[in-house]
């Protein structure tokens, strides 16, 4: 934006001479020239650079010098409770851990930041690590069956649902605070005002509590959504011949799970995050598992994954392909999907 501002004349104190420069006065808008500049680059790649930006901001800033080939998913893992980013804990003797963030502070830091503590504390990295890349093995190298299974088990139905149900609450819930509210400022009555108000304290912390379960509803539900959208993409490429050109590259599907899980550790890593891809929205929730889901007390990991079939065909292309063919004699399963 050009002419926005008024110039005024001054003199220097030093040279005496006069000058002009830019005043805090803006001219009529109709005044104002406005230049157009091409674009240096498009929009879609302004927004991966930035979202680049914003993952480079939240990786852990502190490194285990020694320890290098441990925590393998620091840089995707969130805490399925609160959402905050795990932390990395080493302990005597080799003991190497993920905890939320909020777990591993003290009273008085939580007293100050006015966060609840979080009931996710520390678990065993190395499990954590394996389970995961594991789960990255098998969309690698049967990537059909991954997404059929996904899609069998996601209940977006019933999330929705559950997004509804919360949301005609709180429409119940704001229209009793109304009433309950014009009640209390109308009555004269001491006695009843206080009755009145002690309704409205537990409306209020009911609706609260319903505000919690509603935004946690609906992220839960927009990450179902991502996926289901995503594998339904992953299947229609399947479908379009991705699934050869995979099979040309991966012989055996047997043969793909263990080379991939025999790759170095740093090897491992670059897979994991491609996959996931963490610059892209991907990431790792933790959580314990449930008594519907029969393993209470046990962690459970709900991926998002990027699924991307041209960069998975790029990573096993990139692969050395005479190990990945002929590093150990196998039985020659044919792959599924």
């Amino acid at each position: 934006m050009q002419n926005k501002f008024e110039f005024v004349k001054r003199v220097s104190k030093v040279t005496k001479k006069q000058y002009y420069c830019a005043s805090k006065n803006k001219k009529p808008e109709e005044q104002w020239i406005t230049i157009q500049y091409p674009p240096l680059i498009t929009q879609d790649r302004f927004d991966q650079i930035q979202a680049r930006i914003e993952n480079q901001k939240r990786k852990p800033k502190k490194h285990h010098n020694g320890h290098e080939n441990h925590f393998m998913d620091e840089n995707v893992l969130f805490c399925g409770y609160c959402g905050s980013r795990l932390k990395k804990l080493i302990r005597p003797i080799a003991n190497y851990s993920y905890c939320c963030y909020w777990w591993d502070k003290n009273a008085k830091s939580l007293l100050i930041s006015k966060h609840p503590k979080c009931v996710l504390n520390s678990v065993n990295a190395d499990s954590v690590d394996n389970d995961i890349f594991y789960e990255v093995v098998k969309t690698l190298s049967r990537p059909a069956n991954y997404a059929k299974d996904w899609l069998r088990n996601i209940d977006v139905e019933g999330l929705t649902k559950s997004v509804e149900m919360l949301k005609k609450r709180e429409v119940v819930l704001k229209g009793q605070l109304r009433e309950g509210f014009k009640h209390m400022m109308n009555t004269t009555d001491p006695e009843l005002k206080i009755i009145y108000q002690s309704e409205l304290k537990e409306n209020e912390d009911e609706h609260k509590l319903n505000q919690n379960h509603l935004r946690n509803a609906e992220a839960k539900l927009e990450l179902a959504q991502n996926g289901f959208d995503r594998m339904a993409e992953f299947e229609r490429a399947m479908n379009e011949g991705k699934a050869q050109q995979m099979r040309a590259q991966l012989k055996t599907t047997a043969g793909a799970m263990q080379y991939l899980c025999e790759l170095p550790f740093k090897e491992k890593k670059r897979i994991m995050e491609a996959v996931i891809a963490p610059a892209n929205g991907g990431k790792v929730l933790l959580r314990y598992g449930t008594k519907e889901e029969d393993c209470e007390g046990e962690i459970v990991s709900d991926m998002e994954f990027d699924i991307d079939m041209d960069r998975n065909e790029a990573l096993i292309t990139g692969l050395n392909k005479k190990e990945l063919f002929n590093k150990v004699c196998i039985r020659q399963t044919p792959m599924e999907g």
